[in-house]
């Protein structure tokens, strides 16, 4: 399952890896043409993740294996057109943990800008997200990952 899926990226790397999405969330027209023009077996719902309410809009609630969201970005040092911590940034950070907990999968990855991890703004916010996870049995890890690691080059 995945969150503020946008054009399906993350999606189709787990795909790759051998998941099959049981539903892709986003609030914006545009992201779920996409998803739908590019993958049409895929369960799509235009949805702000905020009002999302599994227990009606997730048929059957079969088990999850992973959520997977690639949430709108904090804003950071370099991109501050809003002030950074900006509360609906981080109130969906916090939404898409609360939904962790109800939902149960075995995984959580969250996608986002290196900012939410080292800025002390964040912290309030990465702490309460860890409990939550941990009071639920879950183990919670914060990773920085550089995509350069990993064999992808930058644009010339």
């Amino acid at each position: 399952m995945e969150f503020c899926a946008g054009a399906g990226g993350l999606a189709l790397g787990l795909e790759q890896a051998g998941f099959d999405p049981a539903l892709l969330l986003d609030n914006r027209d545009v992201a779920c043409e996409t998803l739908r023009a590019n993958r049409p077996g895929w369960n799509v719902l235009h949805k702000d993740l905020l009002r999302f309410e599994p227990r009606f809009e997730l048929p059957g609630h079969h088990e999850i294996d992973v959520i997977a969201a690639g949430l709108p970005r904090v804003k950071s040092a370099a991109t501050a057109s809003r002030p950074r911590g900006s509360s609906w940034e981080l109130e969906l950070f916090e939404t898409t943990a609360r939904l962790t907990v109800e939902l149960r999968p075995r995984g959580l990855l969250i996608e986002n800008v290196p900012d939410l991890l080292k800025r002390g703004e964040y912290e309030s916010s990465r702490t309460r997200v860890a409990k939550n996870l941990e009071d639920a049995g879950y183990e919670c890890c914060w990773l920085l990952v550089d995509a350069c690691e990993f064999g992808v080059t930058p644009a010339p």
